[in-house]
């Protein structure tokens, strides 16, 4: 779909020129944008994503068929290119589904304005750099000679990522990423107890996420060395990484903060209701 300012134009197809410049725009704001660029760069047969489109500015609306609920991510947009991309989904979802949507904080209150939301809940997202040399993590040696042994995770793993991510209760984990992402692990023996990885990776940028230590395993350091580890096999892949977090547990920015992870930027995961008619 097209648009210029004060008139929203016809559906058009994102491929060739059209695909070029809109990836062109949207990596003006790499960082705000990451989400949208990594899931229709590297995961385009799950991801339906739609564009307003006219002159040099578009707003995108992107769906994810691989997540286990439906969700909508949206670039920035005012009030009336919103209510047009939503329209747009309609082929997607039913009047009062509830949808979840992952988008920067002031724009919760432009979309407020055309459909009812069901709640909000804060969240940090941090960025870091990937460009220069990183170091190796600290602690890992001392991590080693207690029994834990580090390595990346395969296909071979899945089972085993399953039931972590089931302790975690991460719902926003799927397979689809997980064998076309980057995955470390912490084992003790033969047990998966630490995993993290990317959500989507990119040449613009690798979105880090389903990061869980199993209960009795915390606090000893195994989150932030495989963390340390993915970022390191991540500058082989991408330019910088990002992650995002629930505001309520502030705990995690020093987490995050001890390994590069800087300028925090609010953003709302919103549960709406999509509209009738």
């Amino acid at each position: 779909m097209g648009r210029s300012r004060g008139c929203v134009q016809s559906t058009v197809e994102l491929s060739g020129d059209d695909l070029d410049r809109l990836v062109e725009f949207l990596s003006c704001d790499a960082r705000g944008n990451a989400l949208i660029l990594a899931d229709m760069l590297t995961l385009p047969e799950v991801c339906d994503v739609r564009a307003l489109c006219g002159g040099e500015s578009w707003t995108v609306g992107a769906f994810r068929e691989d997540l286990p609920f439906r969700n909508i991510a949206l670039s920035s947009g005012n009030e009336e290119e919103y209510r047009r991309m939503i329209e747009d989904f309609s082929d997607r979802f039913r009047p009062g589904d509830l949808i979840y949507s992952l988008i920067p904080g002031p724009q919760t209150e432009v979309l407020g304005r055309i459909v009812e939301i069901g709640s909000k809940t804060p969240e940090i997202q941090l960025f870091r750099e990937l460009s220069t040399r990183l170091p190796r993590p600290e602690g890992l040696e001392s991590l080693k000679a207690k029994g834990f042994r580090f390595r990346v995770l395969g296909r071979s793993d899945l089972d085993a990522v399953r039931r972590v991510m089931e302790v975690g209760e991460r719902f926003a984990f799927a397979e689809g990423s997980f064998r076309k992402g980057v995955y470390w692990g912490a084992f003790r023996g033969r047990r998966l107890v630490c995993v993290v990885g990317t959500h989507s990776l990119g040449r613009h940028a690798a979105e880090i996420g389903n990061l869980v230590t199993l209960p009795e395993y915390r606090r000893q350091g195994l989150a932030k060395a495989c963390l340390s580890l993915l970022l390191c096999d991540l500058s082989k892949h991408t330019s910088c990484a990002y992650l995002s977090f629930f505001a309520q547990f502030g705990f995690l920015e020093r987490l995050f903060g001890s390994v590069g992870f800087v300028e925090p930027r609010p953003f709302d995961l919103v549960a709406w209701h999509y509209p009738n008619g």
